[in-house]
């Protein structure tokens, strides 16, 4: 019995191969770019007021938030 990825691979005509080598790919070029910026990242975090970084934290969520139930909402 098939799996769901294995049927879908198979309508669409793509091979697993090919798939195998796309996500092998995005872990080569994501992972070290990940592990570069987290490092600036924290060193950024580090220089920044913590009061200052917590309402800039605060404020990313609170737009995240907004923007979540818009789109919940369909409103726009």
């Amino acid at each position: 019995m098939k799996s769901v990825t294995t049927a879908l691979l198979h309508i669409a005509g793509v091979s697993g191969v090919v798939l195998l080598l796309i996500n092998l790919l995005g872990f080569f070029v994501f992972v070290p770019v990940t592990m570069v910026m987290a490092r600036l990242g924290a060193k950024a975090v580090y220089k920044i007021d913590k009061k200052l970084l917590s309402k800039i934290f605060g404020t990313f969520l609170l737009i995240v938030s907004i923007r979540s139930f818009v789109e919940y909402l369909n409103i726009i």
